[in-house]
């Protein structure tokens, strides 16, 4: 590889280094520029191909993988890869410029001893447990921006069911012009895990902070949703009603 700077950030989640990595990517006398990773995800509308991720097939992935054409890389979940392209570091060292990694504690040590003396390694502390803690229980814009979408529609469409955090809400209601609203529908899957996850493979990766291949819960499978009942002449919510079947079973004393 031609020679540069790679800067890395690593850190828990919720510690703060993405705010850190776009104040100094702010800074033009620095000439850092931020390392697009390839992924197997589905794109998601807001998401530009090239400027947020490379987005390519498994297959494609794979055959990259085994031409070594990755720095790294790790499969997140079954099928979905993420990875460092070399081309992408290629790129921007042979413009002159440094890069700059936003990575979990992992990736960070990984890439640090790829690039040995090239790489400043840098990993944020969290003040303590409980700030860190404070922070990721108020990582609240998700449903803020669900909630001020309800608003926005009310009167608009029918119902405005959200999803993301795969719990179901207790907020579900009728809005004042006759839009149904809830903040999360929840999740269809196993009941027994951490958003589909083994709850095993969930608490080494959140507590080690190391990559560990996601394994899918199989047990005690659920179906979540809401039932809207509609005036058919206005097309205005009536009722929303969230269900889980089966129910849990709820135990007493």
């Amino acid at each position: 590889m031609t020679q540069g700077k790679a800067i890395i950030f690593s850190a828990p989640s919720g510690a703060g280094k993405t705010t850190i990595v776009r104040h100094l990517l702010g800074i033009t006398d620095l000439k850092l520029t931020f390392s697009v990773s390839a992924t197997t995800r589905t794109r998601r509308p807001y998401e530009i191909d090239g400027k947020d991720y490379y987005f390519i097939s498994t297959e494609e992935f794979i055959a990259r993988k085994d031409a070594d054409a990755f720095v790294e890389w790790e499969e997140v979940y079954t099928n979905q890869y993420y990875g460092t392209l070399k081309s992408e570091i290629e790129k921007i060292w042979a413009e002159g410029r440094n890069v700059i990694f936003d990575l979990d504690v992992l990736g960070g040590l990984n890439l640090k001893k790829i690039f040995g003396d090239r790489a400043l390694a840098v990993f944020v502390k969290p003040p303590s447990i409980e700030s860190l803690r404070f922070r990721l229980r108020n990582r609240s814009t998700e449903t803020a921006e669900k909630i001020a979408m309800g608003w926005h529609l009310d009167g608009k469409v029918s119902a405005v069911l959200g999803t993301h955090t795969h719990v179901q809400t207790a907020d579900a209601r009728i809005l004042p012009n006759g839009t149904a609203y809830i903040t999360d529908v929840g999740m269809t899957g196993p009941y027994d895990s951490v958003l589909g996850m083994q709850k095993e493979i969930a608490l080494k990766r959140f507590i080690l902070q190391t990559a560990h291949k996601y394994e899918t819960a199989t047990d005690d499978v659920r179906l979540c949703g809401a039932n809207v009942v509609l005036d058919e002449q206005t097309g205005k919510a009536l009722s929303i009603e969230p269900f889980m079947f089966p129910e849990p079973a709820r135990k007493v004393g």
